[in-house]
């Protein structure tokens, strides 16, 4: 009879002790879950700094082509030039033309391709994540020579953070509309276009929140293009 009860407790033991070197499988499970919430974390800090990355390299872009453009025109009479009263992207002067004329970041363009023809925004892995540049008027200024950079395929999220972004104070000079198209999906009726017009020099309505940017510009989950438009001047 003893050496029944200590069979059986001895059987018991080794039931609930690990093997050599091995785990009992609620510590292995521990183990996993731990290391899932891990790599989710490292993950999810990955994405907020390559998203950031973008947004910054977006901003950054759209700031040293509006300086480029305004440097390119400053020695030029822009009161005579033949400014359409909508961009025409085709030109001219030519994307090709404004390229050469170094207008674009080099960061923008695709080295392969020589020349280059095109200028991609940070969302190029997108199909038509591309940047342009073009002449224009609009209805609410007529008579004010400007210009348009538009920016297309921008996921939502990032047409929202650069929408706050760029149109702070300090990023807004001479910026006099911005225009915002959500991309078609091919689904439901067409998508309608947002405008924010601004009253320079006073630039009323700026900086645009980021309520306004995530539930009115730019809600959802799809692709947007954003026109800005600026004045050739400065101010």
């Amino acid at each position: 009879m003893a050496g029944k009860e200590a069979g059986g407790m001895i059987g018991a033991r080794s039931s609930t002790t690990r093997g050599q070197g091995g785990f009992t499988l609620l510590e292995l499970s521990i183990v996993m879950g731990i290391a899932a919430a891990v790599i989710v974390a490292i993950w999810t800090a990955s994405a907020a700094v390559q998203f950031n990355l973008e947004v910054d390299n977006a901003s950054d872009d759209l700031n040293q082509i509006v300086i480029n453009v305004r440097a390119l025109y400053a020695a030029q009479n822009t009161s005579a030039l033949p400014i359409p009263g909508a961009p025409d992207f085709s030109g001219p002067p030519t994307q090709t033309t404004l390229i050469g004329d170094n207008i674009f970041p080099t960061s923008m363009l695709k080295q392969s391709v020589t020349p280059p023809t095109e200028a991609y925004n940070p969302w190029s892995e997108t199909p038509g994540g591309t940047a342009m540049v073009a002449l224009s008027k609009t209805a609410t200024f007529p008579t004010l020579p400007q210009f348009v950079v538009r920016f297309t395929n921008i996921p939502a999220a990032a047409c929202a953070a650069l929408l706050v972004r760029d149109s702070l104070p300090g990023n807004a000079t001479g910026l006099t509309q911005i225009n915002i198209t959500a991309t078609p999906s091919g689904l439901g009726p067409p998508p309608v276009a947002v405008s924010f017009i601004f009253n320079p020099p006073a630039l009323l309505g700026l900086p645009i929140t980021p309520i306004i940017a995530t539930d009115t510009a730019c809600p959802g989950t799809g692709t947007f293009t954003i026109d800005w438009y600026y004045n050739l001047g400065s101010t």
